[in-house]
């Protein structure tokens, strides 16, 4: 199904520096990165058989297996020269049992209690610092507070393992802005679920793979074992939360695998490392339609849209607005 075409365009969006020009400094009428080209002979092969079966529906359910996991399927290009996602809804499932609950709480609980992590203080020497979280936590506790949400905020030494799990189990949406990482097993021969992660309060430019609430890694393995059953969403807003190594046995072996084990309704992950910028603005807007009352779907499409027309600074490029997937179930 996934031919060369498609792994180059994945390869090369993977490649993208999280820190990029101002890519809204281009003139409005710049033609953006040609990519459907690349993603053509997927749509065919995916989609173009259905066709007829599709005429007068308007939501896609995918449940993606193996190397499909990296697609970005709001990439993929409708026949009509625009993309798919123009004509549907594309919901992405990561099991097909997910059918039967993802339909409950598909919308924001306006009163429900929020915990919001970034402005993260790493170790010294540690991660480069992202000051652009401290902005999107900031901005997106003003919308909360605004409709009377309760808000939990955590920043700087106190983003730690344990308090995020002490605290997680009391919210409805879980929000994580800071570094995301991913390795392939390959090379290590260690689990996927000890290669992917994200990075929390004091860590530093060394780690070692093991449960340890101090190290500053929150690792997949280690996330597995939470209880985030009681989350209507969690986001993580970092660097390739997505991506995982290809499974025989649930089609993915990654964060995504970590949060659906972990009883995870649905996740807003990325594909690919993301720009600051733009990624702060990015899902800022999605609250923002989250408050008009959209599903969580609707609010992603919506805001991809937003983004492409130019009406999000820094995330007009498809390097940072596709690179967003809810994973639901």
């Amino acid at each position: 199904m996934v031919d060369t075409g498609v792994r180059t365009e994945i390869a090369r969006l993977r490649a993208t520096k999280t820190t990029v020009p101002d890519l809204d400094a281009r003139p409005l009428d710049a033609k953006p990165l040609d990519v459907r080209g690349r993603f053509q002979n997927l749509r065919e092969r995916l989609f173009a058989p259905l066709e007829p079966l599709l005429k007068d529906k308007t939501t896609l359910y995918v449940v993606p297996d193996g190397f499909l996991f990296a697609v970005p399927f709001s990439l993929l290009p409708d026949a009509d020269g625009g993309l798919l996602e123009d004509r549907y809804t594309i919901r992405m499932l990561t099991s097909p049992d997910a059918l039967i609950a993802i339909h409950a709480r598909e919308k924001l609980d306006t009163t429900g209690a929020m915990l919001l992590a970034g402005g993260i203080e790493y170790g010294q020497p540690g991660p480069m610092p992202l000051p652009g979280t401290k902005i999107e936590i900031e901005a997106i506790a003003k919308l909360a507070r605004g409709r009377g949400a309760p808000v939990e905020m955590l920043s700087g030494r106190s983003v730690s393992e344990s308090t995020l799990r002490e605290t997680i189990g009391k919210v409805r949406i879980a929000h994580l802005a800071t570094h995301g990482f991913y390795h392939d097993s390959t090379a290590s021969g260690l689990d996927t679920l000890w290669q992917s992660g994200i990075v929390l309060s004091g860590a530093g430019d060394s780690r070692f793979p093991l449960r340890d609430d101090g190290d500053g890694y929150l690792y997949a393995f280690e996330l597995m074992d939470w209880d985030l059953s009681g989350l209507d969403l969690l986001v993580l807003s970092a660097c390739e939360t997505g991506r995982g190594d290809e499974s025989f046995v649930s089609g993915l072996r990654g964060l995504p695998t970590a949060l659906g084990i972990a009883g995870a309704r649905r996740a807003l992950l990325t594909l690919w490392p993301v720009a600051d910028e733009g990624t702060a603005n990015f899902t800022v807007r999605f609250y923002e339609h989250l408050a008009d009352g959209l599903t969580y779907s609707d609010a992603l499409r919506q805001t991809r849209r937003d983004a492409r027309d130019g009406k999000i600074a820094g995330a007009r490029d498809s390097s940072v607005w596709a690179a967003f997937v809810l994973f639901e179930g």
